[in-house]
């Protein structure tokens, strides 16, 4: 079974009836080399590094997993934690020592360098070879808005080879302690820390693939390879639901590192757990720890249309390599001598972001876009009469058009920000006019025509100024919308 997400609805049943395990005994206890099993088993408090995911999407009950933090501002765990749906925004890190109390301040978390138990992910992703058929290689990275006050944990970079056979690791997590279903989707206990000590068994077989509870990854030599086997059965310790992408914990030199993720334990959360091993993805690691702030931030052109008279416009946009924002404040590192209005973007969110700013010149002219990431090499981007003509269908084109009209209305007071106004546009098509692009575009095209002249417009402080001659336009659009 994958041990991923813990159903936080049931955290009061947690708390009110498992505090001794399934098999009467005291879940008070401590670690150590006792066999006190996550599922059953002692509260942690040893391993900061070790985190709660809180992660939200549409319609469902919050999901939850664990996670280490393994480099400043990464925090890496399973692939299967990682949802495509997640709401923007609504993806938490936690590392505190009472989520049920704190997770009511989890929207009014501080911003970064303000104490709290909370973090926020800025961007996520899987491994890019995860097939999730196979649960393989089940290993993802979360990145987050702050360092989280604590050193990461290392890495082991060695390989965890036979002789490891029957030495004891320590499991930890925050998953449920209970499951109360074969396939653990009903259990209790998550959102509280707990650790125990499971023997290392070693490769899994062949013999580990159950028809019943299909874990496909392991009909595969080559995958098995790259997976590590630990004894869960009672009164050994396991893992369950919630503790995936927790760590297998070696000692080297007396401080623990990470030698494996968690992404799969047994029927009703017994038997044995299977990690993802950490020492054949290494190169995987180092890059994706470089994108915490050492990758570049590249300027580029969108593309350029013409004006009439010999005049030009040019869109730019950037792409970010990091997995964090990054802040290139305007000057040498940040530079475009045309940009005499300062346009261009200081915070830099991470991914691409195209028609972020724009600006006019004439045929003669060369504009050249630089940005310099700290830790990474220049890029520049360059824009001139023979650059790419923008299509006239494109989507965010058309959103640029209507929202450099509203700009240049006699009445606007300049609050409404371009990058703003473009997100919104974007937005709005996506989320309420979907289906109905023709009906909202062509309310776009009307806005984007409307003369600059003070007559032509209604402004507001701080909205955008709205056309009186487009209704028409508009309210087909509504209706096509349902509204």
């Amino acid at each position: 079974m994958k041990t991923r997400f813990v159903s936080l609805g049931l955290l009061g049943l947690l708390l009110g009836a498992c505090s001794v395990d399934a098999t009467g005994e005291n879940a008070g206890e401590s670690a150590g080399d006792n066999p006190q099993p996550i599922v059953r088993g002692a509260v942690e408090t040893r391993f900061p590094q070790v985190v709660f995911l809180h992660i939200e999407r549409p319609g469902r009950r919050p999901s939850s997993c664990t996670g280490v933090y393994a480099a400043p501002r990464v925090v890496i765990t399973a692939a299967h934690c990682i949802f495509a749906d997640t709401i923007p925004g609504r993806f938490f890190v936690y590392h505190g020592a009472d989520y049920e109390t704190d997770v009511a301040d989890i929207d009014a978390i501080p911003p970064p360098g303000t104490p709290s138990p909370w973090s926020k992910a800025e961007s996520w992703a899987q491994h890019p070879d995860y097939v999730p058929s196979l649960g393989y290689p089940d290993l993802a990275v979360v990145y987050l808005d702050r360092k989280l006050p604590f050193a990461p944990m290392a890495l082991y970079e060695h390989e965890i080879g036979k002789h490891f056979i029957g030495d004891k690791a320590t499991t930890v997590g925050w998953g449920a302690n209970v499951a109360l279903s074969a396939d653990i989707t009903v259990n209790a206990g998550g959102g509280v820390k707990r650790s125990g000590r499971q023997k290392i068994l070693g490769t899994p077989t062949r013999a580990d693939f159950d028809p019943a509870d299909p874990n496909f990854g392991l009909l595969f030599p080559s995958i098995r390879a790259d997976l590590i086997k630990l004894d869960g059965t009672a009164p050994r310790p396991n893992t369950c639901a919630g503790d995936s992408g927790g760590p297998f914990l070696i000692e080297k030199r007396g401080a623990p590192q990470v030698g494996g993720i968690s992404f799969f334990t047994g029927q009703f959360c017994e038997g044995y757990s299977m990690y993802t091993r950490i020492d054949p993805f290494l190169k995987y690691f180092k890059r994706e720890f470089e994108r915490a702030g050492r990758a570049a931030v590249k300027p580029q052109v969108d593309c350029v249309t013409e004006l009439g008279g010999g005049a030009f416009r040019a869109y730019f946009g950037y792409d970010n390599d990091n997995g964090i924002t990054m802040e290139i404040p305007h000057g040498r590192d940040n530079e475009l001598d045309e940009d005499v209005n300062d346009e261009r973007p200081t915070t830099f969110a991470p991914g691409e972001h195209s028609f972020q700013f724009a600006i006019e010149f004439t045929a003669r002219e060369r504009l050249v876009y630089e940005l310099e990431a700290p830790h990474a090499r220049n890029s520049s981007a360059r824009a001139d009469a023979r650059s790419p003509r923008c299509d006239v269908n494109d989507q965010e084109f058309i959103c640029a058009q209507h929202c450099e009209a509203s700009a240049a209305a006699a009445c606007d007071d300049g609050s409404y920000p371009f990058r703003q106004c473009q997100a919104d546009c974007l937005g709005f098509t996506t989320d309420l006019f979907a289906g109905c692009e023709t009906e909202w575009n062509a309310y776009l095209r009307c806005h984007a025509a409307v003369p600059p002249a003070e007559e032509n417009w209604l402004c507001s402080p701080g909205t955008q100024s709205q056309p009186i001659t487009c209704d028409p336009e508009f309210f087909e659009a509504l209706a096509c919308a349902g509204f």
